[in-house]
């Protein structure tokens, strides 16, 4: 079984592995489980939190996929790529459906505008803030995997469900219009 060293901040924990670790989880052995979680839990957090940019929602959405990874391990076939990806994957369709969730609550409820911060250092932050929110949400998962996460194209790649080429093709749509958005902010 894959579970290995995943190529990210987080995942340089080693995550327990061998086919007798994936016994273990399938049994629903609490201390496998707690070891999964342990080893995994930020890169989970993290993805959700890049989509969701909430910390309470991307919370929710962590205990979602470790919900949905312990009712569905039985069908979780060992395809040679690490565990993390497949929680990684359940990870950024829960986020996607809570942003689906949010989305609809916006239209019905608009938010009150947020007022402009008040430093030098908050006001670039809230340049960045901005040009990442200009970006899709694939654009900005991308980003994520790739850049915070370490992960290589070909993770990246199994995580998100697309070819390499896709993969690339949003990475460098996505740095285009960070610095384009960056570039016309200065220029204000």
């Amino acid at each position: 079984m894959a579970f290995g060293v995943i190529s990210a901040p987080a995942a340089r924990v080693r995550i327990p592995g061998g086919t007798r670790e994936l016994e273990l989880l399938r049994a629903g052995d609490a201390e496998a489980w707690s070891r999964l979680f342990e080893a995994t839990h930020e890169a989970v957090y993290r993805a959700a939190l890049v989509q969701l940019r909430d910390p309470h929602l991307a919370e929710d959405v962590m205990g979602q996929v470790y919900l949905e990874a312990f009712a569905g391990i039985r069908r979780y076939r060992d395809r040679g790529k690490p565990i993390v990806a497949w929680l990684l994957a359940i990870a950024r369709q829960r986020a996607l459906d809570a942003l689906r969730r949010r989305q609809r609550e916006l239209r019905e409820f608009p938010a009150e505008p947020h007022a402009p911060s008040s430093s030098l250092g908050g006001e670039r932050l809230d340049r960045l803030f901005e040009a990442l929110a200009a970006l899709t949400p694939e654009q900005r998962e991308v980003l994520h995997l790739r850049f915070v996460e370490d992960l290589s194209l070909e993770q990246t790649a199994a995580v998100t469900g697309r070819s390499v080429g896709a993969v690339k093709a949003l990475q460098h749509r996505a740095i285009v219009r960070l610095r384009a958005a960056l570039a016309d902010a200065e220029r204000r």
